[in-house]
């Protein structure tokens, strides 16, 4: 929505607001734009572009978790965090999936509870924002079919302390 002075004198001021909504965009870098219409001899359509950026209070690396087997067999996944936070601690990690009547036996396990190790950088992004690295596994029998569920990362941030990421437990090493 656009609000506008409707008619402005030659060689006088006047006053564009634009009002953009948000309720569709992540974090990132977006631009709106908006044209100008004049009656002007040089310049009759003037295209006004503007460039923002949405900082979150945690930024995820994937929206989605794929862990597979590595070498040895364990189930392994990696993703990265950034934040303004710069003692960001994950409590925990478990992996639970969605219950389903009348689902196979090893469908209804218990959640699975996740090894993980995190990394810090040692100095902040051009936003002020650290990067932590978070390595995971879980030491689990190889099920006989993917695992879908939701990966529940429990941190110390006061925003966030909790971070829901659908994901799967793939047996196949492809």
């Amino acid at each position: 929505m656009v609000e506008y002075d409707s008619v402005i004198p030659p060689g006088q001021a006047g006053k564009l607001t634009q009002q953009i909504k948000l309720n569709k965009v992540r974090s990132g870098t977006f631009t709106k734009s908006v044209t100008v219409t004049s009656n002007a001899k040089n310049i009759q359509n003037l295209r006004l572009s503007i460039t923002a950026k949405i900082l979150t209070d945690i930024h995820l690396s994937h929206r989605f978790i794929h862990l597979k087997p590595d070498t040895n067999g364990k189930f392994v996944g990696h993703i990265t965090m950034s934040t303004e936070k710069k003692d960001f601690k994950i409590k925990e990690i478990t992996f639970g999936q969605k219950k389903k009547k009348d689902a196979p036996e090893w469908q209804l396990a218990d959640d699975i509870l996740l090894n993980h190790t995190v990394t810090c950088s040692d100095s902040t992004d051009g936003d002020g924002y650290f990067t932590y690295s978070l390595n995971f596994s879980c030491n689990i029998s190889p099920p006989p079919e993917i695992l879908s569920g939701s990966f529940i990362f429990k941190t110390n941030h006061p925003k966030r302390e909790t971070i829901k990421l659908r994901g799967m437990i793939n047996p196949k090493k492809n």
